[in-house]
């Protein structure tokens, strides 16, 4: 059974939202974003999505985008976006932006648009040749437009990216690889603490077997011994599986997980980088959490000894 939704604010540079602290999810207008239409040979977004960059050039400023890729109508819609300008506006407008959720665009509505919206900020949301647009409330008259009474009738249905962090900005599929995968590696560990749960066990009959008819004795040295050898495992575990948590987190468009392993040694996860300037906001988050790395190229690997 799903669970519900979360609330979908307008997410506009003039309107403050007064966020409590759950997640929400937010819709995009025109001024966070720059769209292009484009009629292309290519079949899969994936070939799209290479093209972006150079499609898109001429729109931006200098900066750091991510690229959205859809078709629409035959069409590709491409669009792009800054993360960081989306979360230092976040932050302005009073919303926490680990807090944000499925980030939606205006561009995903202009069926919905026949008659152009009149934002809390006065401005009117039309479409203009197939674009998604804000344009001055005062070239309106209020019969000419509708307002936004119910911001869940706006909601596209689909979500392309989840998150504005930069290096958490994941789309929604990406999103479930990355919580397959995460889940995949709990799953290693619960085997792993099953193996240590039969070592025990085999321990505690050795100890019974040579404590003979002495049950006191046995019980005791049981107890001592087990607790004195596997303490030690089950506290590094669970210390593994907390920096595993917080290596997910840097995880993301552009920031791969390409292997993970651990043993009574320690652990080794290894990280694909797609830029240097993500491989060194990767690099700070690490040395704030106090993990120790070794980059080379693209890749940084992480290593931590046993405790």
């Amino acid at each position: 059974m799903f669970g519900k939704r979360n609330r979908l604010y307008i997410f506009h540079e003039t309107v403050e939202i007064g966020d409590e602290g759950s997640t929400i999810d937010i819709l995009l207008t025109p001024r966070h974003y720059l769209v292009r239409k484009e009629s292309l040979p290519v079949k899969y977004p994936f070939q799209a999505r290479k093209l972006a960059p150079s499609i898109m050039d001429d729109l931006l400023d200098d900066g750091e985008y991510e690229y959205i890729v859809y078709r629409d109508n035959g069409e590709w819609v491409f669009i792009a976006f800054d993360p960081e300008e989306l979360t230092e506006r976040a932050i302005l407008m009073g919303i926490d932006p680990d807090n944000i959720g499925k980030i939606y665009f205006a561009q995903q509505i202009c069926d919905r648009l026949e008659k152009p919206l009149r934002l809390e900020s006065g401005e009117i949301l039309a479409v203009v040749d197939g674009k998604a647009t804000l344009m001055p409330g005062a070239l309106f008259d209020d019969g000419d437009v509708g307002s936004v009474s119910d911001t869940e009738a706006l909601r596209p249905a689909k979500s392309y990216a989840q998150g504005i962090r930069r290096g958490r900005f994941i789309g929604e599929r990406e999103s479930y690889i990355l919580a397959g995968a995460l889940a995949f590696i709990a799953l290693l560990f619960f085997v792993e603490g099953m193996r240590y749960r039969g070592a025990a066990e085999a321990e505690a009959q050795r100890i019974e077997q040579a404590a003979g008819d002495d049950t006191t004795l046995a019980g005791t040295l049981t107890r001592e011994n087990i607790l004195s050898k596997y303490r030690k495992i089950d506290r590094r575990q669970r210390e593994i599986r907390e920096r595993l948590r917080e290596i997910a987190s840097l995880l993301g468009r552009g920031v791969l997980l390409r292997s993970v392993k651990s043993d009574e040694k320690g652990f080794e996860a290894v990280l694909d980088i797609e830029s240097p300037s993500k491989k060194g906001i990767v690099e700070s988050k690490l040395e704030k959490m106090g993990m120790k790395y070794k980059s080379s190229g693209t890749t940084i690997v992480i290593r931590e000894s046993g405790g």
